[in-house]
């Protein structure tokens, strides 16, 4: 995709614009959801993104799959133990877990209550 000279000038001069008029305060930066794998639990993506987009999240990453014994008819996602940069989750579905590491300052029981509002349908 090519931008014209016009194009960028004219945003340029819009926000020189609003930076000497303090109108530009800050730029949100979101989390980001790791992409590593080429398969993942079923309807566990979507969760992860909204997940990411919180503000206080800043990394989302699915690791290794594997079999459990269990059954889960839905997607569920639990927190399992605290890392150095946040946490590691759980998500089952049916006869398959997969493991999540979300880096994260928020406090457990807020990241639980954040996974329970976006696991929700």
């Amino acid at each position: 995709m090519k931008f014209s000279k016009e194009l960028v000038s004219k945003n340029y001069m819009i926000l020189k614009y609003l930076i000497y008029n303090n109108l530009y305060f800050s730029i949100w930066i979101l989390g980001r959801i790791v992409i590593t794998h080429s398969t993942y639990i079923e309807g566990l993506i979507p969760v992860l993104k909204k997940l990411a987009s919180h503000e206080n999240i800043k990394t989302v990453t699915p690791a290794s799959i594997s079999k459990v014994r269990g059954r889960s008819n839905n997607l569920t996602i639990r927190i399992s133990v605290s890392t150095i940069s946040g946490y590691k989750a759980i998500a089952r579905k049916g006869q398959t877990a997969q493991e999540i590491f979300i880096s994260t300052e928020i406090s457990k029981k807020a990241l639980e209550c954040l996974i329970n509002t976006y696991c929700k349908k």
